[in-house]
């Protein structure tokens, strides 16, 4: 079963067309990116034993990476009053538990064929869907108001 990563090519598809919504998502993209090198070349979904470490250190530079942009999400969402802003957080929170959960079970000495690409995959999927939905749905909101944060505001 070989799975296609490449359906997360670009930082326009997580753009909701508000800077502040948007911060950091570069830097996102790019350690995601790392995830996707490490698993994408191989055909047997696993990651080669030279790449554990390489693979353990990008896993975890994702896991920062995510918890440094949903803490920038959530404190302009109680910034701004958003009204759904507890939820919003649940999302994050359900998302980023499951995603250390799955990167502490590839880590180690070998990887488990098909769970190293599983988690790239979930992680490319997860940030297109809940970009195109509730980060969509949180700058609308910002545009309504008419935010316009310090250096990052909404158009």
């Amino acid at each position: 079963m070989n799975m296609e990563l490449n359906f997360l090519t670009s930082a326009e598809q997580l753009e909701t067309g508000c800077q502040a919504v948007d911060r950091g998502r570069n830097g996102l993209l790019k350690v995601y990116r790392d995830v996707v090198a490490l698993v994408q070349p191989r055909d047997d979904h696993g990651v080669a034993a030279d790449d554990v470490a390489a693979f353990a250190d990008a896993c975890d530079r994702l896991v920062a990476r995510l918890q440094q942009h949903f803490d920038l999400q959530e404190a302009l969402m109680w910034s701004q009053n958003y009204p759904r802003r507890e939820r919003h957080k649940q999302v994050h929170d359900h998302f980023l538990g499951e995603i250390r959960y799955l990167a502490e079970g590839v880590k180690g000495e070998t990887v488990v064929n098909g769970a190293a690409n599983f988690l790239a995959e979930m992680v490319g999927r997860w940030l297109i869907s809940h970009t195109s939905a509730d980060d969509r749905e949180l700058a609308a909101f910002l545009r309504d108001r008419g935010f316009d944060g310090d250096d990052a505001g909404c158009p």
